[in-house]
């Protein structure tokens, strides 16, 4: 009786073990949703898919702002002759690609991590799970977003909407109220607070206004691309979103092989 106990409790311990292995972050996709961009030397259009876009720098060279929609609900806004790098994008697992503009919240546990090379960009988030994280990193600083909005450059964070933290490069976070920007310090940012070091302050509400409705705008045009057509969510698309992804044609950007369906 005693074997047949032990028995049990060791199979009850394996099976307990099988969900963590299938858990295994993946490497999350992104979606353009407006405009242009490049990765490496190729360029995207809206409909296309960049995959497993971990490490991967996406810049808009453009003269117009560029949307993109992650595969856990994040919607960005890369402002012309701006750059970011995707220094971490993981999901426990990745919905599919029709999916993206229509996710009212983290379909599970993520970890987001930007850089913003230089230029200016908008983060929005969904609901994010408890256990997600989505960062903003510029030259100087690290902003926590979680159901907000927020807007970037190379030398400030502004809280637009939500629950926003910033520290300096090896600082502390603090809180950044909603309306209010933290500058820093550093090489480049002219007058200031000093390396290392910051001001937070109420933005111009103008530039609040501005922030946005250009977020507005961002979101509008991935309700456009998701307009028509059928799947899954009766909502569909023209095209662009049937469910089957639309990758780059450069196979050396697309380890699976995959090429355009478009």
């Amino acid at each position: 009786m005693n074997k047949l106990y032990a028995l049990t409790a060791t199979l009850f311990l394996q099976a307990a073990l099988i969900p963590a292995a299938l858990f295994a972050a993946v490497n999350g996709d992104i979606k353009v949703i407006g405009g242009t961009v490049t990765v490496g030397n190729a360029s995207y259009a809206k409909g296309e898919i960049i995959d497993s876009a971990t490490s991967k720098k996406i810049d808009n060279n453009g003269s117009t702002d560029a949307g993109l929609v992650f595969s856990n609900g994040i919607i960005v806004t890369l402002y012309p002759k701006s750059s970011i790098s995707v220094d971490e994008f993981t999901q426990e697992a990745k919905p599919a690609s029709s999916k993206f503009g229509k996710l009212k919240a983290d379909p599970n546990k993520s970890t987001t991590k930007l850089k913003l090379n230089h230029g200016e960009m908008i983060g929005q988030t969904k609901n994010l799970r408890s256990d997600s994280n989505f960062e903003v990193a510029n030259q100087v600083g690290v902003a926590g977003i979680r159901g907000s909005i927020i807007h970037a450059n190379s030398f400030s964070f502004t809280n637009i909407r939500g629950n926003i933290v910033g520290r300096p490069n090896g600082g502390t976070f603090q809180s950044i109220p909603q309306g209010f920007t933290m500058s820093f310090g550093g090489a480049g940012a002219g007058a200031g607070p000093g390396l290392g070091q910051f001001t937070l302050g109420p933005a111009n509400p103008g530039d609040i206004t501005g922030y946005r409705n250009q977020a507005m705008e961002t979101e509008n045009d991935l309700e456009n691309l998701d307009l028509g057509g059928n799947d899954d969510d009766n909502g569909g698309g023209n095209g662009d979103d049937d469910g089957t992804p639309k990758y780059h044609t450069d196979p050396t950007l697309n380890p699976s092989g995959s090429e355009s369906q478009g």
